[in-house]
């Protein structure tokens, strides 16, 4: 759901509607379930390790993303 941003009309606030709101467990658990299925036989440090390189990436993304765009 979205509602204009009363200090700033370019902006919208948006907010989970409450059907998303009741699907978040559901969604939670599916993505808990990959990461188990994608972590399989690595060490706690290469979960870690994994997540900190893709965050790293999924920043480079959004930079240049953004970087293109203004």
């Amino acid at each position: 759901m979205r509602k204009p941003n009363e200090k700033d009309l370019r902006s919208n606030h948006v907010f989970l509607t409450q059907l998303a709101k009741d699907f978040k467990p559901t969604l939670f658990s599916i993505i808990k379930g990959w990461t188990n299925i994608l972590s399989t036989g690595m060490t706690e440090e290469e979960v870690e390790q994994a997540f900190i390189l893709l965050t790293k990436l999924a920043q480079n993304a959004a930079d240049y993303i953004h970087k293109d765009r203004f």
